[in-house]
């Protein structure tokens, strides 16, 4: 920790960050980019192959992403992204489990 001059505010410098939180930070970037991309497998069948049913594939990547963004909302304290990504991992498995009852 570093004191400010002139303020009783203290700094924590990027260098004594926690790793925990260093590894869930660098994992949402992994979510961001993962979350967009596991949906191309919907949108080939879609749009390649004419296919109108769901990807399961895809679905189970979203709770994955969804996954990770919720530990990260947790980690840091945001109620936003907990409330959003909880309840995108209730429907995606609603979705997931429809199909393999259904």
């Amino acid at each position: 920790m570093h004191e400010a001059k002139d303020t009783n505010i203290c700094v924590q410098s990027s260098q004594n960050t926690p790793k925990k939180t260093l590894n869930i930070d660098s994992l949402v970037y992994f979510a961001a980019i993962f979350g967009p991309l596991v949906t191309l497998p919907q949108v080939y069948d879609i749009w390649i192959l004419r296919k109108t049913e769901i990807s399961v594939v895809t679905w189970v990547g979203y709770i994955v992403a969804a996954l990770i963004w919720l530990v990260y909302g947790l980690k840091h304290g945001s109620k936003p992204i907990v409330f959003t990504q909880s309840a995108w991992i209730v429907i995606s498995s609603l979705i997931v489990i429809g199909v393999f009852i259904a």
